[in-house]
């Protein structure tokens, strides 16, 4: 698309399981690694925590679903984007109408 674009901690956290999970080889692993060493990746710092902190309150407040425990990993990535104010390129339905979040479809 021509875009840059970063991904989150928790992104990258949700590969390198999957990449575990399935066991996959060295080879995999290394190019995985090799991918998201490439790739700028939000860390976890105190405007992505203050963020979560903010996201978790505001969607709590209207009553949307990403307030919920089971979504403590989606709320991670969606506050990765809310604290640089980057829109979030996602499928995944939990973030639509997430207050605050700019969505983006594929």
């Amino acid at each position: 698309m021509g875009k840059e674009f970063a991904i989150s901690f928790q992104t990258a956290t949700e590969i390198l399981q999957g990449a575990y999970a399935a066991q996959c080889g060295e080879a995999r692993l290394g190019a995985l690694h090799r991918i998201i060493d490439s790739t700028l990746v939000i860390p976890a710092n105190e405007k992505v925590i203050e963020a979560a902190a903010k996201l978790y309150a505001e969607a709590r407040a209207a009553g949307h679903a990403l307030q919920d425990k089971a979504h403590t990993a989606d709320r991670w990535i969606a506050a990765s984007a809310f604290a640089y104010d980057l829109p979030l390129v996602s499928t995944d339905k939990i973030f639509v109408d997430a207050p605050g979040l700019k969505l983006l479809t594929v």
